[in-house]
């Protein structure tokens, strides 16, 4: 299972809390940018693009809720970007207060993956699988089922490849050979229908700057999506020799 990588700002005054969640989020693909402080979140939101906040409510200057407030009421890009709240208080008062304030969700503290993951699927939906099979059968009518099995065994013994080579250059931490990877990558997923990996190899390679403050866990997320492509490709072309395309 495999899900678009977003754009998060992160925002809490707890470096513990903020340095646990922005973990939990780049493991799951994502890119995230932090603020420690409600004044830093909304300089952030009002300069730049996310698709998703999660600003926690009891902030120094000002609390998610006033951040919020003030993007929804702004003409920003994120005045209608999806906004889940951090709190540790759960009654019902609280919750409609932060509803009130233009929140979609809330997340009650302490923020574990699993609830995590609940919230911000249930904003952007996990795919089913991180391969378009429309795709592969399209190739296997146009070139023929031979020469598709062929070129797919192929397609599956690269992105083995390109696994073992970005697992290598993590423990020595050599970005040209992340960014050679994703240079390879970002053409070849796509013609075999792994657009969640070409989407990230492509923006990876061509824009490693977005990825600056930490370009080795944004390798760690390549990875995981070369892993999640080989297996969803293998298991196709293991269907498609037995007659279940």
């Amino acid at each position: 299972m495999s899900t678009t990588m977003l754009r998060i700002l992160l925002a809490d005054d707890s470096l513990p809390s903020l340095m646990a969640t922005q973990i939990m989020l780049e493991k799951m693909g994502h890119e995230v940018l932090v603020a420690t402080d409600g004044e830093q979140a909304l300089a952030l939101a009002l300069r730049e693009r996310f698709d998703l906040l999660l600003l926690d409510e009891y902030m120094p200057g000002l609390p998610g809720s006033a951040v919020t407030m003030r993007l929804r009421q702004s003409t920003s890009e994120n005045n209608s970007s999806c906004i889940i709240a951090l709190s540790g208080v759960h009654k019902d008062d609280e919750r409609q207060r932060l509803l009130d304030s233009g929140i979609d969700e809330l997340i009650i503290k302490p923020v574990t993956a699993d609830r995590l993951k609940e919230a911000v699927t249930k904003f952007f939906p996990v795919s089913s699988t991180s391969i378009d099979a429309d795709v592969i059968s399209k190739l296997y009518a146009d070139l023929g089922d031979d020469v598709g099995r062929r070129l797919l065994g192929m397609f599956v013994e690269e992105l083995l490849q390109m696994s073992v080579r970005i697992t290598e250059a993590l423990k020595s931490e050599n970005v040209d050979e992340y960014l050679a990877v994703a240079h390879i990558l970002k053409n070849s997923a796509a013609l075999y229908g792994a657009d969640d990996l070409a989407t990230f190899a492509r923006e990876f390679n061509e824009n490693p700057e977005r990825f600056a403050t930490d370009i080795h866990s944004a390798a760690k997320t390549l990875l995981a999506r070369i892993d999640d492509a080989h297996h969803a490709a293998k298991e196709y072309a293991l269907n498609a020799a037995q007659g279940k395309k």
